[in-house]
């Protein structure tokens, strides 16, 4: 789970981060609102891919439109997994990205 950039995030208006509200929702500490939290995010991407591959063989839907939804998350991963890394694209954002670009799979 990514650090929670309270300060430069309330700093612009922006609501508390997941940690934050589960720490508040549930009364437990920040360390063990990080864990239930992965827990979430793992279960969600399990559910999620099997979604996908029920559909993929349920419906006449073309495959690009199906990937959308799951590519749209793993961008999402991407970029937040540890960090902001759309806000703060310097360091392993931006390494990762040119690294994407510029070298063959």
């Amino acid at each position: 789970m990514g650090k929670c950039f309270r300060r430069f995030g309330q700093g612009r208006g922006h609501v508390a981060c997941a940690v934050e509200c589960y720490t508040k929702q549930y009364g437990v500490p920040k360390g063990e609102a990080i864990v239930e939290l992965n827990k979430e995010v793992v279960e969600a991407w399990k559910s999620m891919i099997q979604d996908h591959i029920d559909v993929k063989f349920c419906t006449k839907f073309p495959d690009v439109i199906l990937h959308f939804g799951l590519n749209l998350a793993r961008v999402a991963n991407f970029y937040y997994k540890e960090r902001d890394g759309f806000t703060f694209v310097d360091g392993e954002t931006k390494h990762l990205m040119t690294l994407s670009l510029t070298m063959p799979i």
